[in-house]
């Protein structure tokens, strides 16, 4: 089983408890514990929630992409194209760092 191996770091970053995630996913504290350590995988549709939720490709979510900038094209969530192509890993993380900043505002 190869998990969500990312979604610690993605979760962390984004300032938010197991239980926060749980609520946005719909699923129990618990499964997210499962899922952060590789006891259980969610289904298709939690991953592409999951990816989408965070911004980032499915293929970085379980790990078989390097950086969450790999995914050149991300649909966002109100179905808008973003392209991280071109920018380089600093710039990635600044923008990944902005979101969740305004994710976290947001919800104050």
């Amino acid at each position: 089983m190869t998990g969500v191996v990312r979604l610690k770091k993605l979760r962390t970053e984004a300032g938010m408890s197991q239980k926060e995630l749980a609520q946005v996913l719909d699923v129990s504290q618990q499964a997210v514990y499962k899922y952060e350590n590789g006891l259980a995988e969610p289904e298709l549709g939690k991953l592409i929630r999951i990816a989408d939720y965070f911004g980032v490709s499915m293929d970085y979510l379980v790990g078989r992409s390097g950086s969450g900038t790999d995914a050149e094209v991300v649909p966002d969530s109100a179905g808008r194209i973003v392209s991280l192509s071109g920018l380089g890993d600093d710039d990635i993380e600044a923008v990944h760092y902005m979101v969740s900043f305004l994710r976290r505002k947001n919800r104050s």
